[in-house]
Formats: structure tokens, sequence, C-alpha cells
């Protein structure tokens, strides 16, 4: 990846549009990006990389800008802010484009409205993907790479190359976990420890399990089986396979001893069923001799019963004629029961016509007399509107008067606001011109005191690292004899060794004085931001007070102004108020004149209904009248034909006749029931009797106490062949249940304990438990092969920066075996011991620093392959750097660049401006940065 062109607008400390033309610096060697301190130098660091990833380029926990506040503090409220990079990349160019959230001037009114992120990439095909998400996940698949790893290898922020050579083994675990991919070799550790776990459960629950079928198993008491299947299970050995070998022999031998007691069973049973039924004969023949005498007296009693029923059912047969008679009589009668409910009909259709005539007379009577009060109120209506006339004519003229009033009023209080608002907007920009000013002179003095502790601790800080290298050449020196080579340049001769120092600073010095001198000027750039921006806040305020001066006039003019405009508005006010209270009284008027026009025509109308009205009740009477004669006639023609008073007098006749033959034939089918009944119980009883004397005859003759004793016996014989035969069966079902289960465990058994047995072994060398193995973890074995080969790649670097004073060496730190393997000791060659790296000065933390992020950087390209960045950044950190240590970083960064790589870095070491001539410069002001190039 290549930058070709940046362009950022209202971004950080550029306040307009600012474009830097990357291309011009050429396609390799390095490049320097220098200013003033607060001017933007890393800003430009971060607008690639939002453009790229939508983040700045240092870590946001450690303190990075947030993508909240990247909006320019100088720009006009109505610029868009915005950032765009044209790159190059594996030979195509792409151009994106991304805005960050912020608050910009509305496009209609006052006010403000927040602006959405968003972000579109155009590709070399000319397509253009729109929104964050899918261009942050097209730019993740065009890289290679996300943000953290882009910080880790080709953006290297203040401070943030620096973590990976202070971190921690777990933090650094983290780091390669995403440059390199490793997380793929822990999930393996975790899903071969998981299925481990999971196969170890199966083993013991199956192990368990055949231990409960055990306990299921039914062996007789004596068998020597039983014994040995205690001592198999106190002793813990395996027994399943032994044990359902036992079972299957133990079933082999119940089942035919089964079938036997079963067969013994049912032919005692047999023989039981058998005396059974013979006792049963002999002891019921005493009943069926009594059952046989019982029916002789019964037969006799209905051969005396027989004569007598048959002479009364003849006797009632004898009323036949007169039953007929009386039921055709009240056939007759009951043909004749609609006549009277006709008759009936008709004399109530009289009443009613009665009844209609009179309230038609009632609804006459009403009619005439509403007529005549209809006809009284519409006179009196018509006189009372005729007061009315004239009224619309006032209620116009009203109108018109109340408009004019209105617009004047209008007109009034308009004049008389914006004399208030001018009043009130000349109070606030006066207020706000008077309290700029003292923020604005606090901040100042606090910049000059911040400025100058600034230079205090910068100056410090050098003056105790050029002791410190003073006073380490001394005591190197001191150990020089002639004809031994020197570690550092190897010469057998040493003309004039540096002198000894009394004190040496130490690195703990040095580095707080390096801290100090970083906070300072931290303090100081944000001191004159904001310094820069309440200058700015002063201007604006009294010029905003002098416009409005020029525009309206001083204090007094605009008090004098208000006071006339709010004199004029009360006058309006006033005639306002009239006008009203005259179109209201003559709405009043009109009002009264329309509710009495719309009486006058409901009451005419009412005249007409009641006319109406008076007209149709004359001809109801008439209608009603008729209907009544016609009734009266039709109910005498009626009543000529009937032969009783009334309808009920007819149907209690008919009902007696009725009830009268009913009584006939009732008591005729009763004397028939009762003689063809005895007839027919004669007959049955006759034939019970024969049966009977038959079942007496064929009885046998039975010793009912010898047929009792031998049921007795089949009975106990029965019982105890039935309770072996349930011993067996429960025997058989258990163990045939037992065994079922047991060969199921056994055969999962196997092939789970040798899974087991594979994967356990696997899961131990993954996690690191392999007995008497070294505890490291798979990942972190991994990692440790790719953290080995940037260290090589790094200690090529640190030799040539440090003069071969320093070499770094992976260790392994702590008992953990998931902390282990990825420690970082640094060796020097001075005092040939290693020392944990966190404990290099500032500068040499610097250098390893610096080489082992470039080893790191050839590195992961390497791993990744198709990942190509012909382009790095570094922010800052020259400034800890001796001459030499100088010398040498730039020498390795030009090496770096070779002939397709092109570096930039941040730096305000002066010594790095005479020495690099390509130059990014970027300039303060106090209307925002700007940038040009020097090439």
């Amino acid at each position: 990846m290549r930058p070709i062109k940046l362009t950022m607008s209202a971004f950080g400390p550029y306040a307009d549009v600012t474009e830097i033309d990357f291309s011009a610096l050429g396609t390799s060697g390095v490049y320097l990006v220098c200013g003033d301190t607060g001017a933007g130098k890393t800003m430009i660091f971060d607008g690639i990389c939002f453009a790229l990833f939508g983040e700045a380029s240092g870590d946001s926990r450690g303190g990075a800008r947030s993508t909240l506040s990247m909006r320019s503090d100088y720009a006009d409220p109505t610029s868009q802010t915005y950032v765009e990079l044209a790159f190059e990349y594996q030979g195509k160019t792409y151009r994106i484009k991304r805005n960050p959230e912020y608050e910009r001037a509305k496009g209609r009114g006052s006010g403000t409205t927040r602006q959405k992120p968003n972000a579109e990439i155009e590709l070399p095909d000319g397509r253009v993907i729109s929104g964050v998400r899918k261009v942050n996940s097209q730019l993740e698949e065009l890289l290679g790479i996300d943000s953290e790893q882009f910080k880790q290898i080709v953006m290297l922020a203040q401070g943030e190359f620096r973590k990976l050579l202070t971190a921690d083994t777990e933090t650094r675990q983290t780091i390669f976990r995403k440059l390199f991919g490793t997380q793929r070799y822990e999930m393996l550790q975790e899903k071969l420890a998981e299925e481990s776990r999971k196969l170890e459960r199966d083993n013991t629950q199956i192990k368990t399990h055949i231990a409960a079928y055990a306990d299921q198993a039914i062996l007789p008491a004596e068998s020597p089986e039983a014994a040995e299947l205690a001592q198999r299970r106190q002793a813990g050995s395996q027994y399943g396979a032994w044990l359902a070998e036992v079972l299957r022999r133990q079933i082999s031998a119940d089942t035919p001893a089964y079938k036997q007691f079963e067969d013994q069973v049912d032919d005692l049973r047999l023989k039981w069923s058998e005396a059974k039924a013979l006792l049963n004969q002999a002891q019921n023949r005493p009943v069926v001799e009594r059952e046989k005498q019982t029916l002789e007296q019964e037969i006799a009693q209905l051969e005396i019963e027989l004569p007598t029923l048959k002479a009364a059912f003849e006797e009632q047969q004898s009323h036949d004629d007169e039953r007929t008679a009386a039921t055709e009589r009240a056939a007759v009668i009951e043909g004749t029961f609609g006549k009277y409910e006709t008759a009936a009909q008709a004399g109530a259709q009289y009443v009613q016509a009665q009844v209609a005539l009179k309230q038609a007379l009632q609804a006459q009577k009403a009619a005439l007399e509403t007529k005549e009060q209809t006809a009284q109120a519409l006179a009196a209506i018509a006189k009372d509107a005729a007061t009315f006339d004239g009224a619309e004519v006032k209620l116009a003229e009203a109108k018109t008067a109340l408009a004019q009033a209105s617009a004047a009023y209008e007109n009034a209080q308009r004049a008389l606001q914006s004399a208030r608002d001018t009043v009130n907007l000349h109070s606030s920009l006066q207020k706000a011109a008077h309290d700029a000013q003292q923020p604005y002179q606090t901040k100042v003095n606090e910049l000059k005191a911040a400025e100058e502790l600034h230079s205090a601790n910068t100056s410090l800080a050098l003056e105790l690292q050029q002791r410190q290298r003073a006073g380490r050449a001394g005591l190197l020196a001191a150990s020089l004899q002639e004809g031994l080579p020197c570690p550092v340049c190897g010469s057998l001769q040493h003309p004039k060794p540096a002198p000894m120092s009394d004190a040496i600073p130490s690195d703990e010095a040095i580095d707080k004085a390096a801290a100090a001198a970083a906070l300072s000027e931290k303090n100081a750039t944000q001191l004159s931001l904001e310094a820069e921006r309440l200058r700015t806040m002063l201007e604006q305020a009294r010029t905003a007070l002098q416009e409005f001066v020029t525009a309206h006039g001083d204090e007094t003019a605009v008090n004098q102004a208000m006071q006339e405009a709010q004199a004029a508005f009360e006058r309006a006010s006033q005639n306002y108020k009239g006008a009203q209270s005259n179109e209201q009284a003559a709405q009043k008027a009109v009002k009264s004149m329309h509710e009495m026009q719309a009486k006058q025509t409901q009451a005419a109308e009412a005249l007409r209904e009641a006319e109406t009205a008076l007209t149709a009740a004359d001809a109801d009477v008439s209608q009603k009248t008729q209907a009544c004669n016609l009734a009266k006639d039709r109910l005498e023609n009626l009543k000529l034909d009937l032969e009783f008073g009334a309808l009920d007098d007819a149907k209690r006749e008919a009902e007696r006749l009725r009830t009268h033959a009913q009584k006939l034939f009732a008591a005729r089918q009763a004397a028939e029931q009762a003689h063809n009944s005895a007839a027919s119980q004669l007959a049955t009883k006759k034939e019970l009797l024969k049966a009977k004397q038959k079942q007496l005859d064929e009885t046998p003759n039975v010793n009912v106490e010898e047929t009792q004793a031998a049921m007795q016996a089949f009975h106990q014989q029965a019982d105890q062949l039935k309770a072996r035969s349930a011993i067996v069966k429960s025997r058989i079902d258990a163990n045939t249940s037992c065994l079922a289960n047991l060969e199921k465990a056994l055969a999962k058994a196997g092939d789970i304990e040798e899974r087991y047995g594979r994967v356990k072994l696997l899961a131990d060398v993954a996690t690191g438990n392999l007995a008497g193995q070294t505890k490291v973890r798979f990942e972190a074995y991994v990692q440790a092969i790719y953290f080995d080969k940037v260290i090589a790649a790094a200690n090529e670097r640190l030799k040539l920066l440090t003069s071969g004073q320093f070499q770094l060496v992976r260790h392994s730190e702590g008992a953990g075996m998931a902390k282990a393997g990825l420690g970082l000791y640094v060796i020097d060659a001075f005092t040939g011991r290693a020392r944990d790296a966190s404990s290099l000065s500032g500068g040499e933390s610097f250098q390893a620093s610096l080489c082992l992020a470039l080893g790191l950087s050839d590195i992961v390209q390497e791993h990744a392959g198709g990942i190509e960045f012909d382009t790095m950044f570094v922010d800052e950190g020259f400034g800890s750097l001796d001459q030499g240590a100088l010398g040498n970083a730039i020498s390795l960064l030009s090496d770096l660049s070779g002939e397709t790589k092109l570096v930039g870095i941040i730096s305000h070491v002066e010594d790095l401006k005479a020495n690099i001539p390509k130059k990014i410069l970027v300039t303060k002001s106090r209307s925002g940065s700007s940038v040009s190039l020097e090439l």
C-alpha cells in the first residue's frame, strides 16, 4: 500500500481543505514531517489511518484522539469535515473518503445538527461502495490486516511500537494472535481438551452404568458365580464381559425350567376344574328338587285362575260398540272447534275496531288544536323578526374596522419586538466581549509558564543522556588493556580512552526526565491550542459588537427606539380592543336575526304539517268508522251456526267422550293381557318342570368330602409350583434386561475407551499437560516460533544501531503453562549480563522498539503472503538518541526503504532536518495549520 494523495477538510488543526501530494516524495527513501509543537504533524498520520480504518493512529486507550474530536476548532461552521485518501495497492489505484461524526451548521435556519459518520471507496473498476461497515470490510479484505495490525507493522505511532518491547507474555500473546492468526491453534487446544473431558465423562459414566446393571443381575445365592461377582466388584476389576457370559448361561438354564413349571401348573389347574365341576353338580341336587316342587305348585295355581281371567276378557269385549260411538261423537264435536276460534277472532277484531275508532277521534281533535296554536305562533315570530332589519350591513362595517385595527396592532407588535431584540442583542454582545477578555489573558500567562517549564525539562533530559553516555564510555575505557581487543570497535590499541566520570546518571533518572519533558510538551501544546481558541473568541466578540453599533447606534439610541415602539403599540392595542367590541356586538345582532328567521321558517313548516295532519285525521276517522261496522256484522253471522255457547264448552264435552272411550279400551286391554300372560306362564313352567326332572335324572353320585380333599391337594401343589415358577421368571426377566443393557454398554465402552486414549494424548500435548514434557501450550509454541523469527530480524538491525552492544533474546517467563515462552530479555555486551527489556533507557528503548517493530513488520508481511506495504510511518522517539545513534537510525531507515519503500518520520530533532532533504512542513497560525512540501 502506497499513499498517493491525502486531502483533509476541517480536520484537526487544518481549518481549510489541505492536500498532501505523496507522489511528489517519490517511491522510496526517507522524508521528514516537521513543524512547531501542536501544529498538526501527527494529524497527518491520523488522517491516513482514519481514512483507511476510521481510527486515529495512536492507541485509543493511551490517549489517542477520539473520532468525535477530529473536527477542526478553526473551521467555519458550514465547512464539511472529511478525509480523502488515494492510494496504490498491488499496481491498482483506490480512493477512499470518510467523515467522522461531528456537529455542523444546519442547512436552513439557525443552530447545528449532528452529521453521522460515513465512508465510501472507489475501486479500480469504477464501482463505489458506501457505508462504514461495508467499507471497513472491503479494506480489511483488500489489505489483509485490521487497524491494530496496521499500527504494529506500518504506522508506528508515539509509544505504540514500544508496546511490543515492554509488554508481558499475555499481552504479546494477544498481539501475535491477531497478527499471525494463531487463534485457530488456541481453538484446537480447547476443542481437544473439551473432547478429552467429554470422553472421560462418558467412560466414567459407562463404568457407572455397568456397576448399576450388575446390581440388577439375579444369580442363585448358592451358585459359585454369585460369590465370584461379589469378589470381582470388591476388587474393582473389569467384570462386564464376564458377567454378560454368566447371565447368558443362567438365562439358558432358567428358560426350560420355567417352561416345565408352567406346564405342571396348567395340568393341576385342569384337574382342579374337573373336580370342581363334579362337586358343583353333587352339591346342587337339593336345590334342583326344591325348584321342581315350586314349579308343580305354581302350575296348579295357574290352571285354577285361567278360566276366570277368560270370562273377564269376554265381558270387556261386550263394550266395544259403546266405545266406538263415544269416539265418533267426540270427533264430530272436535270438527267444529275451528268455527268457535273464527268467531272468537271476529269478536276480538270488533273490539280492536272500536278502540281504533276512538283513537282516531282523539287524534282528529288534537290535530285541530295543533293547527290553531301553530298559526298563532307564526304571527308572533313574524312580528319579532321585523326588529332586526339592517343588522348584516352593520356587521360588514364592523368587520372592516376590525381588520384595519388588527393590521395596525400586529405592525406595532412586530416593531416593539424588533426593538426589544435589538436591545437584548446589544446587551449580549457587550457581555460576550467583556467575558472573553479575562480567560484569554489567563491562558496566555499559563502558556508562557508551560513553555518555560518544557524548555527546562528538555535541557535537563539531554544533559543527563550526554552525561550517562560519557560515563559508560569511561567505564568501558577503564577495562581496556593494550593488546586486547576493544569490545566495541575490536581495535588492539587504545590511544585515547575516555576519562572516568564521578557520577553517572541512572536509567531511571533519564527516563524520569524524559517523561517530564514529554508531559510538559504535551501540556504546552494543549495550552497553545486553548489560548489560540480563546483569542479568536475575543476578537470575534469585539468585531460583532462594533458591527452592531455601526448598524443600530449606541445604547441610548436603541433604548429610545424601544420606548417609541412601546407607546405606538399601546395606542394600537386600545384601538384594536374597541374594534373587537363593536364587531362582537354586530355579530350578536346578526346571529339573533338568523335565529329569528329560522324560527319563522320552522313555524311556517309546522303550520303546514299541522294542516296536513288534520286532513289525514279526518280521513282516518271515516275509515275506522266503516271498519267497525263491518266487524260487528261478521261476528253476529258466525254465532248463528254454533251448538255450544263457547269453545271451552265444546272442548269439555269432547274431552269427556274421549276419556270414557279410553277407559273402556284400557279395561279391555288389561283383561286380555292378564288372560294371555297366565296362559304363557303356564306353558313356560310346564317346560321348566320337564327340564328339572331331566337334570335330576342325569346328576351323578359323588363323594363330596373326597372330591374336596382332592381339590385342596391340586390347589396346594399348583401354588407351590407357581411360586417357584415366579422366582425363575423374575430372574429370567431381570437377567435378560440386564444382559441387553450390559451388551450395549460394553459395545459403547470399547469404542469410547479407545477414542479417549487417543484424544487424551493429543489434548495433553496441545495444552502442555503431557507428563515429563515442557509445559507449553500449542498456541504459545507456535507464537514462540514466530517471535523467534521477529527477534532474529530485529537483532540484525539492533546490532547496527547499538554498535553491537545489545541483542534481544526470548525466554520463558513465569511458571504457568498458558503464559510461558514469550518473555523478552536484552543481553548487554558491555556487561555480559541479560536483563528484562523494560529496563532499557529512553534512547535504548526507542532503538530496540524500532528494530523490533521493523522485524515484526518483515515477518508479518512474509507470513501473510499477499500483503504488500510500500510505505512506513514512524512518529517521534528520535529525540532520545545521541548523534551516533541518530545517524545509525536514519541509515537503518534508509536501508529499509531500499528502492521500493517510502518511510515517513515525525520528529522535532534539528539534526534530522539537516540530514533528510525531503520534508513535509507543517506551519501553525491563529486561523489553523497549513502544509507545504520541501523536496
